[in-house]
């Protein structure tokens, strides 16, 4: 998975690795995303050319995972790599929410 940012930040890479959230079970995030009240992180694929989502509202779900996994490490397999992950998509949204920049996730290729 990959962060693509509405326009590039010049000195800014937002570039994530996402290998062990690219290999996670993605139904399985989800289910713990719905449990937590926020949209998952499939939710946030772009759907549509030019479709864009706010930074905020995937912060809300990158926190949260984070949060949740933080204390019940055991809710997934390879909970450890998934929140490093989580936590560079958090940092990039951040800078993104900062520069008022959409983004959207997409599947990378192996």
């Amino acid at each position: 998975m990959e962060i693509v940012a509405e326009q590039e930040i010049d000195g800014f890479d937002h570039a994530v690795s996402a290998e062990a959230l690219g290999s996670a079970d993605l139904g399985q995030l989800a289910e713990i995303c719905r449990s937590l009240n926020v949209r998952p992180l499939t939710d946030f694929q772009a759907a549509a050319p030019d479709t864009w989502f706010d930074p905020g509202d995937g912060l809300e779900t990158v926190d949260m995972l984070l949060h949740h996994l933080g204390k019940k490490a055991s809710a997934i397999d390879n909970c450890k790599a998934i929140v490093a992950d989580l936590e560079e998509f958090r940092d990039v949204l951040q800078r993104l929410e900062a520069e008022g920049i959409g983004w959207y996730l997409a599947r990378t290729s192996d």
